[in-house]
């Protein structure tokens, strides 16, 4: 009942272990890998309120995550790496207002909640699928890892202003270090300005947009050493303005389209 920390590495040990509901002292639980295929009710986590370390990550959990996850409001790493959780509640984001890291896979998260979760400095994977999502990440200034996809919404279709409002959001995160875009079916237009210098921004990826946005120049990323774009077409102008990125070490440019100006 005193336990603390508990770390298992193997599924066969997970099925021997006595029910965790009484270690109420817990603040880390990492299940990662173990097979929770078998194991659909997880509801004793709210029961582990002093919890700020949880992995569920490639334990093939097949269920909805439970809402008592929701009053873990201590925990600051949420890990889901591939699991397949379509959308994850509004009372469990509202409850998790002090997390720091959180791991997903192509999950949607709710409306209206996601820029109350100030303290994030890693987000990954998450789906945007409206301007409204797109502009709520531009609440989340303490991050340093943005990974996100860009897609269809669920009910509206393709929004033509979602990338206008990420480029917006972009703006803001002046702590940004490393960030990942990319679209789903379609070409993402991601042109915008940046507002201030992102002169921690490293590493920048960017999957299927139309072309190179005119952000990525020295004025607006002067420290980018990282650059990985597919794009549609490429200009003879974003040839020159890679040219001037004295920082850059590593640059991979793919091209899917055909343009004469290519």
């Amino acid at each position: 009942s005193s336990l603390r920390s508990l770390t298992i590495f193997s599924s066969a040990i997970i099925n021997l272990m006595p029910s965790l509901s009484c270690c109420h002292l817990l603040r880390v639980l990492d299940l990662q890998s173990c097979n929770l295929r078998d194991h659909p009710n997880l509801r004793f986590l709210g029961n582990l309120l002093h919890l700020r370390y949880l992995s569920l990550a490639y334990t093939c959990y097949g269920g909805e995550l439970p809402e008592e996850i929701g009053k873990l409001q201590f925990l600051q790493t949420l890990d889901l790496s591939s699991i397949q959780i379509e959308q994850l509640s509004n009372i469990i984001i509202a409850g998790l207002r002090q997390l720091i890291r959180l791991c997903v896979l192509n999950t949607r998260l709710p409306n209206g909640l996601l820029g109350r979760l100030t303290f994030l400095e890693y987000l990954k994977v998450v789906i945007v699928d409206s301007a409204c999502m797109a502009e709520e990440l531009g609440h989340l200034t303490q991050l340093r890892m943005l990974y996100v996809r860009l897609c269809e919404g669920k009910d509206c279709g393709w929004d033509e202003n979602m990338g206008t409002a990420l480029v917006r959001s972009l703006a803001k995160l002046r702590k940004i270090q490393k960030l990942i875009v990319e679209t789903s079916r379609v070409a993402a237009n991601l042109e915008g300005s940046l507002e201030y210098q992102l002169d921690n921004l490293s590493y920048l990826r960017l999957r299927e947009t139309t072309s190179m946005p005119t952000w990525i120049c020295p004025a607006s990323l002067p420290h980018l050493s990282d650059l990985d774009l597919e794009m549609v077409q490429v200009r003879v102008d974003d040839i020159r303005v890679l040219g001037e990125l004295q920082d850059l070490c590593y640059l991979e440019v793919d091209v899917s389209g055909d343009s004469e100006e290519t």
